[in-house]
């Protein structure tokens, strides 16, 4: 329903703004709505979790977890709660679930990637970025994804060059130039 879509997208603005108990009044909004959403859920745990609750974020990343995915984010929120909870395991299996779900939604893709890389599973996460960059070869995210697993494993010319491609795809304008342009520098030693 429109009204549980506004309350959730409204919750992800306040948590973004960093306005963390706004933001679980607008997820517990939409949560009524929706029959608690694992994607729902999964938001208001990380929202305690920035405010220090570990207590009340454990409660939600597990009732997320134990949620039915209706969407990939579901299963990408799943995903999320099972590697805060310590079940890396099934936080891959629902991973890979998201992707079943969604195959070309290079967006997820992207989230599981990034997921990867957090969680330090190097190999995964630079296989999911190749695989974007080839979906599609104008995705700057791919190309900066791919540096960082690079200069992580040391690799710095080969990390350099994919950091120069993502900065060649971003606009002038782009917040992410920045962060890019720092990878760069640190590639460079």
């Amino acid at each position: 329903a429109p009204a549980d879509i506004y309350a959730y997208n409204l919750g992800s603005i306040y948590r973004q703004k960093k306005e963390y108990r706004k933001a679980i009044e607008a997820f517990a909004s939409a949560s009524e709505r929706n029959d608690y959403s694992p994607a729902i859920l999964g938001s208001m745990a990380e929202c305690f979790k920035q405010l220090g609750d570990k207590k009340k974020a454990k409660e939600y990343y597990s009732a997320a977890a134990k949620g039915v995915p209706q969407k990939p984010e579901d299963y990408i929120m799943v995903a999320q709660s099972y590697f805060e909870l310590g079940d890396p395991e099934k936080g891959r299996e629902s991973l890979n679930k998201a992707l079943l779900a969604d195959p070309m939604n290079i967006y997820i893709r992207n989230i599981i990637a990034t997921t990867y890389l957090e969680k330090k599973n190097y190999n995964e996460a630079y296989k999911h970025f190749s695989i974007m960059s080839k979906m599609s070869p104008g995705y700057a995210a791919a190309y900066i994804g791919m540096g960082q697993v690079l200069l992580v494993k040391g690799n710095r010319q080969e990390a350099e060059k994919y950091f120069q491609k993502a900065l060649v795809l971003l606009p002038p304008d782009s917040p992410d130039r920045k962060e890019v342009q720092d990878l760069l520098d640190r590639s460079r030693g």
